[in-house]
């Protein structure tokens, strides 16, 4: 009579057995602490491992894992060669499908395609749908069957199940850092106007360290845009929601605090200028728009595209992301959990994991900050190397109002320690380009002379001074 017993505390009879189960698939003795190593992992959480009973002797052992789904794989079944063809290991299958049956609608049983003797076996028993590397058995749970397949002449069906993808995608979700508890701010709803306040400043100030922790992939990011408009390239931002704002507004204030021309540098947010102003989040699933976004505003390989989504996993984001792939541009991502789907399709991945919200899913909160932080430092890097500064002067803004027009002059006059009237002078006649102006101070160049040495200096004006010998 064939029984199971599940493992309790019979450490030196079961590190024995997996010992034996391991020797018998490699013809390798393991040592006593690999072997024990495998047993905390096959009874840990998800796990459970059974004794083969045979006239009351343990003769091998079954390992079952949950993957999630409701759905159990049969991991390991291991018959000490002694007790082999006697027909246990069937009864013990058997055996575990009755446990199986009480709480989860399939049983997995991984077979190599090669192992043809294991499949007929398995197809014997029942275990006739096919699922790639491994053949399952439904107990009773109504799936589609999609189409046959056969292996050597045996027939297997392929079926999908709406409820197994549905329950995938909620898996996933549940993995994300975003979609997570925050344990420390549960009580929220219980605290005072200035606790809530204090809560939340605390959470905030997490955000900076995780941040630094991502410099390299920031740098990487960074250096690949100045690339990208150094050879004539464009920068686009896109994203929905939130993210898509944080590109949005970057965006938007680059032009005129370092005086870029428009359209260089743009961001495209899901749904559109409405969007910006009321929320439209059910517009993001729209995948196919991301492509359709980007084919308007004529993107190509020169170009480069960076995807924004804190879940990393916006559809409309990825969609963009393959098409600008698809067409050899350079691609970049910025999301704020672990492994994120964007990252897989990026040259330069970020993710600044800053863990879970003071209020579960509003990612409005520590992703958007950290998303706008790492978009402040970007650009601002971007055009401080390509010469959009002088010191840490602003002298490429362009003067759209009288209060910015007078702090162009009031920069120059103080950078070159001249008059405001004369400041005022060299800027009026370098058409209001404040750099100009103070490389035709500086170099006593003429106004196209200067613009010369700027274009040589890719806008760099104390890196040509430095060359040429002046004090800048």
């Amino acid at each position: 009579m064939v029984e199971l017993k599940e493992y309790q505390h019979e450490q030196d009879v079961a590190i024995s057995l997996i010992g034996q189960f391991w020797y018998a698939h490699n013809q390798e003795i393991p040592s006593y602490e690999d072997n024990k190593e495998n047993l905390i992992a096959w009874t840990k959480d998800g796990h459970k491992l059974y004794f083969i009973m045979y006239q009351q002797q343990m003769v091998g052992f079954v390992h079952l894992g949950s993957r999630g789904c409701e759905m159990d794989w049969l991991e390991d079944i291991f018959v000490l060669p002694e007790y082999q063809n006697r027909g246990i290991g069937t009864k013990a299958i058997a055996l575990v499908e009755q446990l199986v049956q009480s709480y989860s609608t399939s049983l997995y049983i991984e077979a190599s395609s090669r192992n043809i003797a294991a499949i007929r076996l398995y197809h014997k028993l029942g275990y006739n749908c096919l699922n790639t590397i491994t053949v399952r058995k439904d107990f009773n749970h109504p799936y589609k069957t999609v189409r046959t397949d056969r292996i050597a002449d045996l027939k297997f069906i392929v079926k999908e199940s709406e409820w197994y993808m549905k329950q995938e995608f909620l898996n996933s979700l549940a993995r994300l850092e975003t979609e997570k508890q925050n344990l420390s701010t549960v009580d929220i709803d219980l605290y005072s106007t200035k606790e809530v306040l204090e809560t939340i400043n605390r959470e905030d100030q997490t955000v900076a360290f995780r941040i630094a922790e991502k410099m390299d992939e920031i740098t990487a990011l960074t250096d690949a845009y100045i690339e990208t408009l150094e050879n004539g390239g464009r920068v686009f931002y896109i994203g929905a929601g939130t993210s898509g704002r944080m590109g949005f507004i970057d965006a938007a204030e680059i032009m005129p605090t370092y005086g870029i021309p428009e359209g260089v540098v743009e961001g495209i947010m899901c749904g559109g200028l409405p969007a910006m102003k009321r929320a439209k989040e059910a517009a993001e699933d729209q995948a196919e728009e991301g492509t359709r976004d980007l084919q308007e505003r004529n993107f190509s390989s020169k170009d480069m595209l960076i995807g924004i989504a804190a879940s990393g996993r916006t559809p409309y984001v990825i969609n963009a992301m393959k098409y600008a792939k698809s067409l050899g541009a350079t691609v970049g991502s910025l999301s704020c959990v672990s492994n994120a789907e964007i990252s897989q399709l990026a040259d330069y991945p970020i993710e600044i994991v800053v863990g879970q919200e003071v209020v579960l899913g509003s990612t409005r909160m520590k992703s958007g900050t950290a998303q706008k932080l790492a978009l402040n430092m970007i650009s601002t890097a971007v055009f401080v190397r390509r010469g959009r500064t002088y010191k840490n002067c602003l002298l490429n803004t362009i003067p759209t109002t009288e209060k910015t027009y007078i702090r162009m002059i009031r920069s120059i006059s103080n950078e070159a320690n001249i008059p405001f009237d004369e400041a005022k002078r060299y800027f009026d006649e370098a058409d209001k380009n404040a750099i100009l102006a103070m490389c035709m101070i500086k170099t006593g160049y003429s106004k196209e002379d200067s613009q010369t040495l700027l274009d040589k200096y890719k806008g760099r004006l104390r890196v040509a001074l430095k060359d040429m010998g002046i004090d800048a």
